[in-house]
């Protein structure tokens, strides 16, 4: 399966381990349908397939990664969706859903493409009270396959080299695998 071949795996992040399996994503709820409203993104409801990798925690913690598939009927509507996240809009969405704030980010790929995607600053709860979590949500679109990588830093965005190689190791699988959409 397509999903299972592109998606991240406990080797790809040095020093990580499985926090949360691996598995599908949620049905659409109210939230997600009111967020791709508010971007004018394409409704959740849609989405063919939808599978997340396992959470990744890693530095004891102060690092998060993980990885989607989103399959959607057709590739257009995958970069529409993907266009519409990275967009001003999709930035002012961010915020009214309870981001204090919000930057776009685009990371070159192989073969001249590009990665969009967003910085969300939120304060974070939890273990990490009174500290900012910084959610970096980057993705590409490969056919009818948007692929995102979301990684939460937490006190320090996380240190973008390391975004840029765990892209480049989806993008690769996504490339090779491409076929088995």
């Amino acid at each position: 399966m397509f999903a299972s071949a592109v998606n991240l795996r406990v080797a790809d992040l040095y020093g990580a381990k499985a926090v949360a399996p691996e598995g599908a994503g949620p049905n659409p709820g109210a939230g997600a349908i009111a967020f791709a409203s508010c971007d004018r993104g394409v409704s959740p409801k849609r989405v063919v397939l939808e599978a997340r990798s396992t959470l990744l925690s890693a530095g004891r913690g102060s690092l998060l990664v993980r990885s989607r598939v989103t399959l959607w009927p057709s590739e257009a509507l995958a970069s529409r969706n993907l266009a519409a996240f990275a967009s001003a809009l999709g930035s002012r969405c961010e915020l009214r859903y309870g981001g204090t704030s919000v930057s776009s980010l685009s990371v070159a790929l192989p073969g001249g493409g590009r990665a969009l995607g967003l910085r969300v600053a939120v304060a974070s709860g939890g273990e990490h009270t009174g500290e900012i979590g910084y959610h970096d949500i980057i993705g590409f679109v490969c056919g009818p396959a948007e692929i995102v990588l979301t990684s939460a830093g937490f006190s320090r965005p996380v240190e973008p080299q390391t975004e840029r190689r765990l892209l480049k190791v989806l993008f690769r699988r996504a490339s090779d695998a491409r076929s088995d959409i």
